[in-house]
């Protein structure tokens, strides 16, 4: 996150920076290789991560807000436990 970061202003989340990382190491074993890296979760849902990498807390759309002062709550999930 911090490499990211750092050279290129971009800041992602966890799982988006082990794909970069990994694409990273891909390219570098094979120099004709291209690669491309999508990361699907907003930096923001990780920000006790994120934040000490990056220096600051990461922005949160305000489509996001709700969310994240809404109370935890239990799964009620009605899908069988697996054997």
């Amino acid at each position: 996150i911090r490499h990211i970061h750092k050279t290129s202003g971009y800041v992602c989340d966890p799982h988006g920076a082990i794909g970069h990382q990994a694409l990273d190491t891909a390219l570098n074993e094979d120099s004709k290789a291209l690669g491309v890296f999508l990361h699907t979760a907003a930096p923001c849902k990780f920000g006790d991560v994120v934040a000490p990498e990056i220096g600051t807390d990461p922005y949160m759309p305000d489509r996001l807000r709700p969310s994240s002062t809404a109370p935890n709550r239990p799964s009620t999930s009605t899908r069988p436990t697996p054997p």
